[in-house]
């Protein structure tokens, strides 16, 4: 299992993001090619690091668009970038699970983006529920601000460990719909 992503998937420290967290709760091993604020442009890079030959990656996880939004990409070159980036993995034979990212609460110009992508490209979609449940259970919002044992964030947009442990979660939650209890220890 590769994943594929920003410091969601990265993780920061002494937080080591949610691949961390996905090793203990699949038996395949778990790569972590997480980088703080990667885009789907550079996500093609950090692919290009994933070794040819066997055994190759089953699955990758991908958690990517987040920083396009940010950094000005338009959605239609961010589409471009997932889908090239999917077509990579289809060649390699893996398999993708793509996260689906919120870039905003009440209005979000790529709203349904990864949905779009997942059903073109048949591909597993993690909902963003699980994201944005990170952002309500931090200390910024309610219920967060008023349940502090049970934050899933420091700041209001990065997992703790807590958080990790949640996302990681819900990737081995796909995983699961993908290809059944086998992929579990």
């Amino acid at each position: 299992v590769v994943c594929i992503g920003d410091s969601l998937t990265s993780g920061l420290l002494p937080d080591r993001g949610y691949p961390g967290q996905l090793r203990e709760l699949v038996r395949p091993p778990v790569i972590n090619l997480g980088q703080s604020g990667i885009t789907a442009e550079g996500g093609l890079e950090r692919l290009s690091r994933i070794p040819t030959g066997n055994p190759s990656p089953q699955v990758v996880v991908l958690e990517l668009g987040g920083h396009d939004f940010l950094n000005g990409f338009t959605r239609a070159a961010t589409k471009q970038n997932l889908i090239r980036l999917i077509d990579t993995c289809d060649e390699m034979g893996a398999d993708v699970a793509l996260m689906e990212i919120p870039r905003g609460f009440m209005s979000d110009p790529f709203w349904g983006l990864e949905r779009e992508i997942a059903h073109e490209k048949d591909v597993e979609l993690i909902s963003d529920s699980a994201i944005r449940q990170l952002v309500l259970w931090s200390p910024v919002s309610p219920p967060g601000m008023w349940f502090p044992r049970s934050q899933l964030s420091d700041d209001g947009i990065h997992s703790n460990p807590r958080g990790s442990a949640f996302l990681a979660r819900h990737v081995a939650k796909s995983l699961d719909c993908m290809y059944g209890g086998a992929i579990r220890p």
